[in-house]
Parts: C-alpha cells; sequence; structure tokens
C-alpha cells in the first residue's frame, strides 16, 4: 500500500471485483485450522484444506481497511502485470500472477478439482478473528 494525495493506494493488476478468500487473522487462525487438522486425521489424512474464513473482493478487502482503520484509501488497477511488477520488484510478478489466476477462473472455480476440507467440514466454529478485527487491532502508525 502507497499513499499520494492523502488516500493510501492498493495497486492491483486486475479489477477490484476479483473474488479473494481470506483466512483472517493469520497469527490466530492458522494456529485454530493446524489444531483442528492434526486432531482429526481420520477426517484429513490426504486431504486439502482450503483455510479460509472469509469471502470478499481485491476492492471489498481495501473497503474493509478503511472501515477498520478510518484511513480513505482509493483501488488502482495498474495497465499491465509488467507495470505491477515493476513497483513491487522480487514478488510483484508472483502477487500479479496469483491476482489474474482469481480473476479469471473467479471464486469456487479457482480451488476445482482439488478434495478440499472447508471451515465448516472441520467444525472450525469459535476464536476466529476476521480481517476487520485483526486491521482494527493492529498500529497503523507507521503509515
Amino acid at each position: 500500500m502507497q499513499k499520494s494525495s492523502g488516500k493510501y493506494v492498493q495497486l492491483q493488476p486486475t479489477p477490484a471485483d476479483v473474488p479473494m478468500l481470506s483466512i483472517g487473522d493469520a497469527g490466530v487462525n492458522v494456529g485454530i485450522f493446524a489444531l483442528s487438522i492434526l486432531t482429526q486425521p481420520q477426517l484429513t489424512h490426504g486431504r486439502f484444506v482450503r483455510g479460509s474464513i472469509e469471502s470478499t473482493t481485491a476492492g471489498g478487502f481495501l473497503e474493509t481497511f478503511t472501515k477498520a482503520t478510518g484511513k480513505p484509501s482509493a483501488y488502482v488497477q495498474t495497465a499491465s502485470l509488467e507495470e505491477f511488477d515493476n513497483v513491487w520488484p522480487n514478488w510483484g510478478r508472483e502477487m500479479g500472477l496469483m491476482m489474474m489466476f482469481f480473476d479469471e477462473y473467479r471464486g469456487e472455480k479457482a480451488w476445482a478439482g482439488e478434495d478440499y476440507l472447508t471451515q465448516k467440514d472441520l467444525g472450525i466454529t469459535t476464536g476466529l478473528v476476521s480481517v476487520h478485527d485483526a486491521l482494527k487491532t493492529t498500529d497503523w502508525s507507521f503509515l
């Protein structure tokens, strides 16, 4: 995220309506998923787990950031993957390719073909922290 004209700008090589799944607060939620996986080997052995608790869009994620932090923001789509890579050298191409994949395959189709388990399948119902709550409790004074 970069600051421009008083707003925090999220650059992406894809439109704001690209569907995205989120695990929420990874510092908390990954452990909850891992514990659930390890304590249910009869269910999880040899299976993939899609560790997500929320469904949003790239632009929706930025809206959540603004609501949680009170910091104004804008979503800007770059003209190309190369431009995105130039802004974020060393990881821009990988991130950009991932976002382009999500854009092309949209939603559940991006996960088709895998025999995966979800939060519901694992019976995870408590303790998870949303993206909004994680962003709200983060110290953003460095921005």
